[in-house]
């Protein structure tokens, strides 16, 4: 077997199933298996996806979270590469089989790094490009770029700084989780998806172990993917809260006391700052944003303390 596609699915047997019919529409070019790691969906998710031809389901016995649960595809996957695939996205071409290629054209190369992890460009259902990956990891400069509506990455990388608009490999941070493939070797010796998170950052705390260990982690563009989730984003206080909660992971675990403590401090600084340069220029839509994400952190930061 050369590639397990391994598939989270939470509620969303709909889903599910169109993703499934688009791997089975286009990945001619390289042998594959189907596995869908139900977590624990409170409808008839598994009975529908039980009666798909060839998908292999594994049932978890409660909502262990997106990396946890692909860590539990992982564990029954045969294949030699690993393909992480949201359930709420559509291949628009043989992507597996043009990333699998490209890991093991790079696998060993003599002047560079080898290539450990790779991952697509991601389109709308209108074709426009959405956010595929990050030319930085979480830090406090990314942090400060985000909170400075994205003008350092804009300068630096202009139009590539999350999409892969030249035609070519590109090296990144870190690949949305979305569709990110890797070697099962590698994936196993990192340690996988860290069991510590539920859902946000896994995918940026997994490149960077990939990193870590001296690889390299490549957007191909040829590979090409819609990502409905691309479509609108949506506040909610829940949504960043989880956000915030892998944010506090992710920096506690690859950074010291000292840098997280300054980090905390500016992150309320910048979000601060943020909240009032929304409200001066009358962008509401992104005030609201920021002042979600300000109330879920300074919340987060409250429990820790009462905590304690």
């Amino acid at each position: 077997m050369d590639v397990s596609i391994i598939i989270v699915n939470y509620n969303t047997p709909a889903l599910v199933c169109q993703c499934v019919e688009s791997v089975r529409k286009h990945v001619t070019a390289c042998r594959y298996e189907i596995i869908v790691v139900d977590n624990a969906s409170a409808d008839d998710s598994c009975e529908q996806i039980a009666a798909l031809p060839d998908v292999r389901l594994v049932r978890s016995d409660s909502n262990v979270g997106f990396g946890r649960a692909n860590n539990l595809g992982a564990t029954v996957a045969t294949g030699e590469y690993l393909f992480f695939l949201n359930p709420d996205t559509l291949l628009l071409n043989d992507a597996p089989s043009i990333l699998l290629r490209y890991l093991r054209d790079n696998a060993a190369c003599p002047k560079c790094k080898s290539v450990g992890a790779v991952g697509g460009n991601l389109y709308d259902v209108d074709m426009r490009p959405v956010h595929s990956f990050s030319r930085l990891l979480p830090s406090i400069l990314r942090e400060m770029d985000f909170a400075a509506m994205e003008l350092f990455t804009r300068l630096r990388y202009g139009r590539n700084r999350q999409f892969n608009h030249t035609g070519k490999p590109l090296d990144v941070a870190f690949i949305t989780g979305a569709d990110l493939m890797m070697p099962r070797q590698l994936f196993d010796s990192v340690g996988g998806f860290d069991r510590e998170f539920f859902m946000y950052y896994e995918d940026s705390a997994l490149c960077c172990k990939v990193k870590r260990a001296g690889h390299r982690v490549v957007s191909v563009p040829d590979a090409k993917i819609i990502h409905l989730e691309g479509q609108s984003f949506s506040v909610s206080a829940a949504r960043e809260e989880r956000i915030q909660t892998g944010r506090r992971i992710y920096f506690r675990k690859f950074y010291s006391t000292h840098y997280n403590r300054l980090a905390d401090l500016l992150n309320i600084l910048t979000m601060q700052a943020a909240r009032a340069l929304c409200l001066l220029l009358g962008k509401r839509d992104r005030f609201a944003r920021y002042d979600c994400r300000y109330k879920a952190y300074t919340k987060l930061l409250r429990d820790e303390r009462n905590t304690r």
